[in-house]
Order: structure tokens, then sequence, then C-alpha cells
């Protein structure tokens, strides 16, 4: 962001102006947008919760796809049927951290393929509060807290965080890691 602020003072010198209003200093700062306006907050924010609510609901559902079921989560009925970790060079190209294959076994132990559900749909809201996190010293509180909701509110975001699949847990991980560095 250094370096970024210094290639905009020299090609805009007006920025090394005083500012007559201490409001437009803010603004001029890294990471200062003005505010949302309250009720795009609100009504972003009232429409996430919902959506949530609503994929939390499709996530305690019994799922239908036999594909889904034998595809996404075989590494982890593999394991429990094995009772160890087994041949992990074969799990056909699967771009999903092992820490979730362990996450969905303890998930078909204790509760079956709605307690991985469960799982991924954690792991659909720790992605929206990692967006959060990585957007907040960037734009601001109020305006991280609304890129959180929109990405509650992407379809296939929305969609996948009530299906075990791979794509969310690794958005979600990728997202944190971005926001830790």
């Amino acid at each position: 962001i250094g370096f970024l602020c210094l290639r905009c003072v020299e090609r805009i010198p007006d920025l090394l102006d005083e500012p007559d209003d201490p409001e437009d200093e803010k603004s001029l700062l890294p990471g200062f947008l003005p505010a949302p306006p309250r009720w795009l907050l609100a009504g972003v924010l009232a429409t996430a919760a919902a959506v949530c609510i609503l994929s939390l609901l499709h996530a305690l559902t019994p799922p239908l796809a036999n594909e889904l079921i034998s595809g996404e989560l075989e590494s982890a009925k593999r394991f429990f049927v094995e009772g160890r970790l087994a041949d992990l060079s074969t799990q056909g190209g699967s771009v999903r951290p092992l820490l979730v294959d362990l996450w969905y076994l303890w998930a078909l132990t204790f509760d079956g393929a709605i307690g991985a559900q469960l799982v991924h749909w954690g792991l659909g809201m720790l992605l929206a509060l990692a967006t959060v996190a990585l957007a907040s010293p960037l734009l601001g509180r109020c305006w991280a807290w609304l890129a959180g909701s929109l990405v509650v509110l992407t379809p296939a975001i929305n969609q996948q965080m009530s299906l075990p699949t791979e794509s969310v847990a690794l958005a979600a991980f990728c997202t944190l890691g971005m926001a830790a560095w």
C-alpha cells in the first residue's frame, strides 16, 4: 500500500496540498471510503442473514445425490472404513486440503452425510468472515461487512455451502491465508 500511495502522489500532485476540511483528509487515505448508506448496509446484511439461515436449513436435509456422497466424501469414507489415513496418493487429483477430509471423517462418524454438510456450511461462514477480515484494513469496517455479505449472496457460494464439496473449503483457506499475510 505504501508504494501505491507514493505512485499516486507522483501522478497527482494535488494530493500533497493541505485539505480545507478534515473529512477530505480522511478520504485521501487508503482504507477510508465514505460509509455506505445505512439502508443499503442494513438491507444487504438482512438478506445475507436470511440466505445463511436458508442454506443452513438446506444443509440439515439429507443429501439426495448419490454421486455427491460417493464422489466428494470418498476419501473420508475410505479413512473411516479402513480406520486409518490410507493411500493418500490416490485422492484423484483433489485440491481440497486434507484437514477438510479429516473434518468430514469426524462428521461422518458422528452424524453421517448431514454432519459433513454442516461442516461445509461452517466453512462457508468462515469464508464470509475471512472476507471481512481481509477487507477491513483496505476498505473500512462497514464496506468489509458489505463485502462479506456479498460473498454469502453469491449464488455459487450459497449453493455449495450446503453440500460437502471442495471449492468453498479451498476458498475459505486461501482467503484466511491472504488475510493473515
